[in-house]
């Protein structure tokens, strides 16, 4: 029997982030990362002066996964904070840029 362990990267639009999703099982999917990094993501990162990403996994098993995937990379680690606007505490018709 197979198993299949779905796993993707989203390469967030601002250049600096990626989220890892689904399934830290796939052992063929963390065996690339390291050469996707190298052949695809530095080059274009480079391109836009980038010098740094944050790797985002969805949960706590593709942290650890990110981890040991990348230790050969100098890493940092930190929480994040989520806020959530409340559909009470917002007030419509209100500008939330400098455009005039």
């Amino acid at each position: 029997m197979i198993i299949h362990h779905p796993s993707g990267l989203i390469w967030l639009g601002n250049n600096d982030g990626f989220v890892f999703f689904r399934s830290e099982q796939n052992e063929e999917f963390n065996n690339e990362l390291n050469d996707f990094i190298d052949n695809i993501i530095i080059p274009a990162a480079k391109k836009v002066q980038l010098k740094w990403f944050e790797g985002v996994g969805n949960h706590e098993k593709r942290n650890s996964i990110i981890a040991s995937v990348f230790e050969h990379r100098h890493l940092g680690s930190w929480l994040q904070r989520v806020y959530t606007l409340q559909q009470g505490d917002y007030k419509g018709g209100h500008c939330t840029n400098n455009e005039s």
